[in-house]
């Protein structure tokens, strides 16, 4: 039998579970549609330069929150502050507010309803590293499988807005999302005990590129 943890972390990364991480390419789209990834080797490379970025900026604050969930309001604050593209601050607090009305309605438990009262209390931003942290915490997840579940489920997401903007098939991205597990569980290590001081961009160029998705005349995805 499986520790409630392992089954609370399927059910994070469920397709199913109501969390708004579909509607969102993670700046694929403008960047398909602008010519800067095609085809699978383009691809590849965006995922890994994707990661390290997830991995140096969003993942500290995941870190510092699952060791102590009253740092939420200052991760909150600081992933706010850090937020240099408007389109990608957008998606991070739609997404976390999302998770956060998904969490508070699928869990029970205590530290659910003290995670569920101060949202309402100070809601903040509520950005998607940080309830995404704040509710892994909620239900005792370990901290390094809560930093490798956040990056599977950002990697994931990326390959499938790759399908459905026709970039690759169905079949190749789960070999592709194989292929890069060794590299996710290395990054996920390396932002354990991080504190939000660690926090930086590892691809400013990206970031302004992913900028320019309101620029789209027409859009699948909200980013």
């Amino acid at each position: 039998m499986q520790s409630p943890s392992q089954w609370l972390a399927w059910q994070l990364a469920d397709s199913a579970f109501p969390s708004g991480g579909f509607a969102h390419s993670y700046g694929l789209e403008v960047l398909w549609k602008q010519g800067e990834v095609h085809g699978e080797e383009q691809l590849c490379k965006y995922l890994l330069a994707s990661m390290h970025q997830i991995r140096h900026s969003e993942l500290p604050a995941v870190s510092t929150v699952m060791r102590d969930l009253s740092q939420f309001p200052a991760a909150d604050a600081y992933v706010e502050a850090m937020q240099m593209n408007a389109v990608a601050a957008r998606a991070s607090r739609s997404q976390g507010r999302a998770l956060l009305t998904a969490a508070c309605a699928a869990f029970a438990g205590p530290r659910i309803e003290i995670l569920r009262s101060h949202a309402s209390v100070d809601p903040g931003h509520c950005h998607h590293p940080v309830v995404f942290a704040a509710v892994a915490a909620s239900l005792d997840m370990p901290e390094q499988n809560a930093a490798t579940l956040y990056l599977f489920i950002a990697l994931r997401s990326i390959l499938s807005a790759a399908v459905r903007l026709g970039l690759i098939g169905p079949l190749r991205t789960q070999a592709i999302l194989h292929q890069i597990q060794p590299d996710a569980d290395r990054l996920a290590a390396q932002a354990l005990g991080q504190t939000l001081a660690d926090m930086h961009q590892s691809a400013p160029l990206l970031d302004l590129l992913r900028a320019n998705h309101n620029r789209l005349y027409s859009r699948l995805f909200q980013s």
